[in-house]
């Protein structure tokens, strides 16, 4: 396998730790510096903010395996790979702050109980127990104590946990579906080549 350079740096965790830093602290720094749109309703800015990344981090760990399919001989798909469980963990991270800031935007219990009913919470909350699930038994006791085949039957839910942050994100928007779709189309895609990729492969072993 080719080691380029750029498979060499994203092989390493540095560059992915940097990344979560920033990403978690760049809405603070614009509410801090009084950006105005921030400043309008800052809880709704936080939940807004760490939604669309814990988002794109579980699209993005998604895409990881139609890619390695796709190209098995990538250095840098490979190193991308090596982080596949930070990725899916970071996720939910995300999803963790994404409901702070919703509890905070609602005012605690008595408000979350009053949305619950709303599909795009209980849609939210859907995804966010699985991914609280598949986080949880990323640990690598557990992932010896369920056994390879077990692991990635149980993480394979993580489909439909996309699933359903894609009607979540899409359900609230007063512009419809058009933001969930630049998020969850590469990914889609990335899955139709990767059926044809499967199809042609068996083909040719017939």
């Amino acid at each position: 396998m080719n080691r380029s350079w750029a498979a060499r740096i994203l092989g390493g965790k540095f560059w992915l730790w940097a990344a979560i830093v920033i990403l978690a602290a760049y809405p603070w720094y614009w509410l801090l510096t009084g950006d105005p749109y921030a400043r309008a309703d800052p809880p709704q800015y936080l939940l807004d903010s760490a939604g669309t990344v814990a988002t794109g981090f579980l699209v993005a760990v998604l895409m990881l395996t139609p890619l390695r399919v796709l190209f098995p001989t990538s250095g840098v798909v490979h190193a991308l790979n090596r982080h596949r469980r930070l990725i899916g963990v970071t996720a939910f991270g995300f999803a963790v702050l994404h409901f702070g800031y919703f509890w905070l935007h609602v005012d605690g219990w008595a408000g979350f109980m009053k949305e619950i009913d709303k599909p795009f919470i209980w849609s939210g909350m859907v995804a966010w127990t699985l991914l609280a699930v598949l986080a949880i038994t990323s640990l690598h006791a557990i992932v010896r104590a369920m056994g390879a085949r077990g692991w990635k039957t149980l993480h394979r839910t993580a489909y439909v946990a996309a699933a359903f942050a894609f009607y979540h994100q899409a359900a609230q928007q007063k512009e419809g579906i058009s933001e969930s779709l630049w998020f969850f189309m590469p990914l889609a895609i990335l899955e139709v080549l990767r059926f044809f990729r499967r199809w042609i492969d068996s083909g040719k072993s017939a």
